[in-house]
């Protein structure tokens, strides 16, 4: 995951990568968010029922759920949370979508900036699991892999339109040679 920060912030600066909002390509923003939704949505009900979560032969993910980390702030649950961002990455590519142009800008510019903030938090979560909780959960890593998938794909339409280029007519004029011309003999 740290190297893809360096990978998005290189589509970022180049203003690199397809429209999330245009072509076949674009609907693979929302089946993302929807997978995210599945999975951050089992976790928030492993988590509210006290449940063991299916995990599978790889990792323990109830130990992960059981954990002090499982709640922000000792509050709010990382799926519950996880459900929230998944929610409002959806609703900024819908209004990225069908919204007009300053306000699809501002949804393409949020969905990246919370796709950053949702790869950066796990980042810090997936560190904590074999360093700090001793054990791993494969629907947490899912969730991360689905989230920095997300900040990859915004990235570069992000960037296209921080880092935008005034339009030529507002630059100012610049003298131009005229191009030689040889003479014909």
């Amino acid at each position: 995951m740290l190297a893809t920060l360096v990978w998005a912030a290189i589509l970022f600066l180049r203003g690199r990568g397809f429209s999330i909002v245009e072509g076949k390509p674009a609907w693979i923003i929302p089946a993302v968010c929807l997978l995210g939704l599945v999975v951050a949505g089992y976790l928030a009900y492993v988590e509210a029922t006290d449940m063991s979560a299916v995990c599978g032969p790889i990792g323990n993910c109830n130990s992960v759920q059981q954990s002090p980390y499982a709640r922000l702030f000792g509050v709010l649950s990382i799926g519950s949370l996880g459900l929230i961002g998944y929610l409002a990455m959806g609703a900024a590519w819908a209004i990225a979508r069908l919204g007009r142009a300053r306000a699809a800008e501002l949804a393409v510019v949020s969905l990246f900036l919370m796709a950053l903030l949702g790869t950066l938090f796990s980042i810090y979560l997936t560190f904590l699991e074999p360093f700090v909780i001793g054990a791993t959960c494969a629907w947490c890593l899912t969730s991360a892999v689905l989230t920095t998938a997300l900040m990859l794909l915004s990235a570069g339409a992000a960037g296209r339109i921080l880092l935008q280029v005034p339009p030529a007519a507002a630059a100012p004029a610049r003298c131009t040679r005229k191009p030689r011309t040889t003479r014909a003999r």
